[in-house]
């Protein structure tokens, strides 16, 4: 990714009910809970990353939920549960997802914890997690790493055994453009007393007029 103003990348829709918006290439901002955001149609909110990465929490709170896979070798009554799948690039940071020759695997919650605003957590490569908000959330991450379009290496994803991923869902399609500002701008008024440090550094490199009011 090349270092451009804010304004002239193109925020998205992540299938999984958030949006996305680089800050740099190794910082994104998200978005979680807003009642604008669309979902695909089959939840796949539990995955990996082949980047580990640093998350804090702007506005809202976030529980961040972790889970360990097992095979049939792992245990002597071996449940099922899901199909891990690779991502493919479709265009920019849009994705498909296809299967992958690994099998199946029982997916076991190994615990979890809930962040508030202002605070941190951090994950590793290869961690499997599921983030769950159940109020308006904003956070920033922070990425040591190479996104799949960056020529980083596929995350696993982990679809329910009885569903397909929905390939039909495109991150830049599901809304306009300039109603994924309105989002980005609502939310961020919204934190502007929260984290004004954090608000700031946004500005800095922003010069969309949608949040001008921001800065």
């Amino acid at each position: 990714m090349t270092s451009q103003p804010l304004y002239q990348r193109r925020p998205r829709i992540h299938g999984n009910g958030f949006v996305q918006l680089d800050l740099t290439p190794e910082m994104r901002l998200h978005i979680w809970n807003h009642p604008d955001i669309p979902k695909q149609k089959t939840p796949t909110p539990v995955h990996d990353h082949m980047f580990s990465f640093t998350s804090r929490i702007l506005l809202g709170s976030m529980i961040n939920k972790r889970y360990e896979a097992l095979t049939e070798k792992d245990t002597s009554v071996f449940k099922p549960t899901h199909k891990i799948y690779t991502a493919k690039v479709r265009e920019g940071e849009d994705t498909i997802l296809v299967p992958s020759s690994a099998p199946v695997v029982e997916l076991i919650d190994v615990g979890h914890r809930l962040y508030g605003c202002g605070q941190t957590y951090s994950m590793e490569v290869g961690d499997l997690h599921e983030s769950i908000t159940e109020e308006l959330t904003a956070t920033i991450i922070v990425k040591t790493g190479r996104t799949l379009s960056q020529g980083g290496p596929s995350p696993r994803v982990f679809v329910p055994i009885v569903m397909e991923p929905d390939n039909d869902f495109n991150r830049y399609q599901m809304l306009p453009e300039d109603a994924i500002w309105w989002i980005i701008a609502d939310t961020l008024w919204k934190a502007r007393h929260v984290d004004p440090k954090q608000l700031l550094m946004i500005c800095q490199v922003c010069n969309r007029s949608a949040i001008d009011c921001l800065c």
